[in-house]
């Protein structure tokens, strides 16, 4: 009997071939157009959204007098040295919005809800989701997103001046690592909730940290640009903060897109199997082995994640997803809290029932030539008419999906 273990794992591949994979996707995704348009949001919804964030911040009193850390964190991550005027311009809407009636708040909170679905939009053309959400689980996420990412950053900085009180050479102002700690925060949860698919914690969590390294080694290389070669004071004088505050935001946005562009491809890097095609005998192979995975499991008592059948299935995580999907739909599989797990027992799974519905399916009627083809097909298709549990009884070994016609192939029984 085919066992989990029968079902060998992919190969990491090389550092070349990732990078090439990579700059792929980067260029695929159009990073640099997306980056501009969400400069050009981030411009209208920015206010509205450091509102709506400092408004939950001062609502927890625990957090004491925290705010102004807050502000000096995001003009931190926001602002570019050189141009502090844009700071002074924030600090001055931020205090004109602190007048807004219960009406302006809430046309703030949707200025806010847009910028998120902007940044969603992104990510999941990044992660080439299939699907969206429901409105409803959508505007949860960024309401979510939107309160529980001040009142982290809150904790976060409460803690730190109270370490600093404790231990006085522990100044806030001089530790860096605790502002690169809030960005890896922002950037894992953005990472890992915004887009529709199954993101893993780890990949997420790489993506975050490494971004985030970028960014700040991002923001001392501005500084030193615009400290010695800024050529922008000159040419507008008391306005290049503006430009420089737009550059800014593009090169930010640039590698935040750029950090989901990575976390992307960790998950959908996998050896070989990284070319996503229209191929049916792929999503063929790749159902049996699922079922298969299943059934095993079932015997052991487990359910399935992505991750596991990625450990054990040489093929892209997307492909994987859309036959995962599709298994779902004709109800051979199904979906819990703690997995995948298989509902149709191995016996009434016909091999031909899953060739039909996943790769060609032979019409009763049409002209002579679908006719011919079906009299081609249907003698092999009669092979197929086996269970999955007979055709893992003849199995010595479960290959690995292949693009490469002579792989071997298990056989049939006759």
């Amino acid at each position: 009997m085919a066992t989990m273990s029968a079902i060998s794992s992919p190969d990491v591949g090389n550092k070349l071939g990732f990078a090439a994979f990579l700059w792929k996707r980067f260029k695929e995704a159009r990073v640099l157009q997306a980056a501009g348009s969400l400069t050009f949001t981030t411009l209208l919804a920015l206010v509205p959204l450091l509102t709506v964030m400092l408004v939950v911040i001062t609502a927890f009193p625990v957090f004491g007098d925290v705010s102004s850390l807050f502000e000096r964190w995001v003009n931190d991550l926001l602002v570019p040295s050189g141009a502090s005027a844009v700071s002074d311009y924030l600090a001055q809407f931020k205090t004109q919005a602190g007048g807004l009636t219960a009406m302006g708040l809430a046309a703030m909170t949707v200025s806010a809800l847009l910028l998120m679905q902007t940044i969603e939009r992104a990510f999941d053309g990044i992660w080439r989701a299939r699907s969206k959400r429901p409105w409803w689980v959508r505007f949860s996420l960024y309401w979510a997103i939107l309160t529980l990412s001040p009142v982290v950053a809150g904790a976060g900085l409460s803690a730190s001046t109270h370490m600093a009180q404790w231990f006085p050479s522990w100044s806030f102002g001089n530790i860096v690592w605790a502002g690169l700690a809030f960005d890896v925060v922002l950037l894992y949860v953005l990472y890992r909730l915004v887009p529709n698919r199954q993101v893993p914690n780890l990949h997420a969590l790489a993506g975050a940290v490494l971004t985030a390294l970028l960014l700040e080694t991002a923001k001392w290389g501005f500084g030193i640009y615009v400290r010695n070669f800024n050529s922008y004071h000159v040419v507008y004088g008391a306005f290049a903060a503006m430009p420089l505050f737009l550059v800014w935001m593009h090169v930010l946005w640039s590698m935040v897109l750029g950090g989901a562009v990575l976390t992307a491809c960790l998950s959908d890097w996998n050896g070989g199997a990284v070319e996503l095609s229209d191929n049916g005998r792929e999503r063929f192979d790749t159902a049996v082995q699922v079922l298969l995975l299943l059934k095993t499991a079932q015997h052991e008592g487990k359910n399935m994640t992505l991750q596991d059948f990625g450990k054990r299935i040489r093929v892209n995580s997307e492909r994987l997803e859309e036959v995962l999907n599709k298994l779902a739909e004709d109800d051979y599989i199904g979906m819990e809290a703690k997995g995948w797990l298989l509902k149709t027992a191995a016996d009434q799974i016909q091999l031909k029932d899953l060739f039909e519905r996943l790769v060609y399916q032979p019409g009763l009627e049409g002209d002579s030539v679908p006719r011919a083809l079906r009299a081609l097909i249907l003698p092999g298709l009669e092979r197929l008419d086996i269970s999955l549990s007979d055709f893992e009884r003849s199995l010595v070994e479960v290959p690995v999906v292949s693009d490469t016609p002579e792989a071997d192939e298990p056989k049939l029984p006759d």
